[in-house]
């Protein structure tokens, strides 16, 4: 992958995604780097003191927590029931 097809996301648009607060975001790196509970699972790449999601991490992420074969989709084109 060249650098130029990085796409890094920020707290704010990682909220959005989620149809979170930021600060939930916030919350569950801090909770992460300290050990604590958290559901976040994605290491931010950080830029300075800003951290930053590789979209391809959030993707990756969001995919593991929807099993491949959901029973709620109504063919192989993943539209809901």
């Amino acid at each position: 992958m060249c650098h130029q097809d990085i796409k890094l996301l920020n707290d704010k648009r990682i909220a959005e995604l989620f149809g979170v607060s930021e600060s939930w975001v916030r919350v569950q790196r801090y909770n992460r780097r300290h050990g604590l509970s958290h559901e976040l699972n994605i290491d931010p790449v950080m830029i300075g003191s800003m951290p930053r999601y590789r979209h391809e991490d959030v993707i990756a992420w969001i995919d593991s927590l929807s099993p491949a074969n959901d029973s709620r989709q109504d063919n192989k084109h993943g539209e809901l029931k």
